[in-house]
């Protein structure tokens, strides 16, 4: 019993020194604003902000600060990478998140230009500008294998928003083809499946749960799938010859 009283007051010494610790530099902070010390003392508080949880809510005005006035360009470039994640975030200021990985294209290396490419297509899908972030993702150039992957997941998304069910199939088929990542077997599968059963191909239906069913973590959930499709076939009314 006394133990555990003495790690709960650790704790709480712990907690109050950190909030205590946290007001002290953010009162010199403003006070040193401009001045060779104010960077060191914003990098203080972004980590008792990540210490106690409260990057997300708090850390913004540090982070502008830090992405103008850090030593060097490299080092600006990260905190406003940090900035933008936060921004990225909140509906209402996904548009500054896209500001800032146009602005950061500018002076990045081929492979950051296309992870920030990508960056900005979700950032347009998330604002449901659709034709926007497909013209980003097809102004790519010298995609690695993940960039890559990642540009197809995302035209999937986009093409299943905009209900173009024939250019999600030929998607999905790309990326089974190419990146048949073990862990994504089964996702990628159920997706073909679902956009087959928008346009009532129930035949390519049935093959493709009839592989899934080698790997998928319940054969017996697919086998019942496969049941209802082939009934499904069997009523399908046939075409006169």
């Amino acid at each position: 019993m006394k133990n555990s009283l003495t790690v709960v007051c650790l704790l709480l010494s712990s907690c109050i020194f950190q909030k205590q610790n946290l007001s002290y530099y953010q009162k010199n902070f403003e006070k040193l604003k401009y001045t060779e010390q104010a960077n060191n003392i914003a990098k203080k508080i972004l980590f008792l902000l990540k210490e106690k949880e409260l990057f997300y809510s708090k850390a913004t005005p540090y982070l502008l600060y830090l992405a103008k006035h850090a030593e060097s360009t490299d080092e600006q470039a990260a905190y406003q990478e940090k900035l933008a994640s936060i921004y990225f975030k909140k509906p209402a200021q996904v548009n500054k998140a896209i500001q800032i990985w146009f602005n950061l294209i500018a002076t990045a290396k081929e492979n950051k230009k296309n992870q920030y490419k990508i960056l900005i297509a979700k950032g347009y899908f998330k604002n449901k500008k659709y034709k926007q972030a497909l013209l980003e993702l097809r102004n790519m150039k010298g995609l690695n294998k993940k960039m890559s992957l990642s540009a197809q997941l995302l035209k999937i998304k986009i093409f299943l928003e905009l209900r173009q069910w024939h250019k999600v199939i030929d998607l999905y088929k790309a990326v089974k083809i190419n990146f048949y990542l073990e862990y994504k077997k089964q996702e990628l599968a159920l997706g073909l499946i679902a956009a087959y059963k928008q346009l009532s191909l129930h035949q390519l239906i049935l093959q493709e749960l009839q592989e899934l069913k080698a790997y998928h973590a319940f054969p017996r959930f697919v086998e019942r799938r496969i049941s209802i499709v082939k009934k499904r076939i069997k009523n399908q009314p046939k075409l006169r010859r």
